[in-house]
């Protein structure tokens, strides 16, 4: 996706409304599987700012970093916002890009708007661990079972049909 915050907004947002609706039949909700950084967002209530991209001002933010270097782009994010530029190294241009971007299209530092809200919800985290090279064995031998299972053909069928990489 072209901006993955809009799409983890989007996923906390129907996690919260599928926790609401199975709490409203009584029932207990399960959030299950997916990566770390989506159950964070739902369990520890992120707040992620809806911003889209404003492809014009990271064309001049880029410009700016080729120009002037990544240190002192960064300085500009010090100036809006000392706590990101603590937090986003210097040499991560897009980073430091975004958080310029948000800040200056909302006019609010991306770290304000990036505060921690924890959902209403009393949560129970369980986590199963197994070690690295099981885990490894067990990966290696699922992907094996799909490809004699036809995984390449079905891709290239879907391709084949019209869908995208994408």
């Amino acid at each position: 996706p072209p901006d993955d915050r809009l799409t983890l907004a989007r996923y906390q947002q129907m996690a919260y409304n599928a926790i609401d609706d199975v709490l409203q039949r009584e029932n207990l909700p399960l959030l299950v599987g997916g990566t770390g950084q989506y159950l964070s967002a739902v369990t520890e209530g992120w707040s992620i700012p809806e911003v889209p991209p404003n492809e014009a001002l990271r064309q001049e933010l880029e410009t700016y970093a080729d120009t002037h270097g990544s240190d002192a782009l960064h300085q500009r994010l010090q100036k809006i916002d000392p706590e990101a530029a603590e937090n986003i190294h210097p040499n991560n241009v897009r980073r430091v890009i975004r958080a310029l971007e948000v800040s200056i299209e909302t006019g609010t530092p991306i770290t304000i708007l990036q505060r921690k809200k924890p959902p209403p919800y009393t949560i129970l985290e369980i986590g199963l661990h197994m070690e690295r090279s099981q885990l490894y064995a067990r990966s290696d031998s699922r992907i094996d079972r799909m490809m004699a299972q036809g995984l390449l053909d079905e891709v290239q069928s879907l391709l084949d049909s019209g869908y995208d990489r994408r």
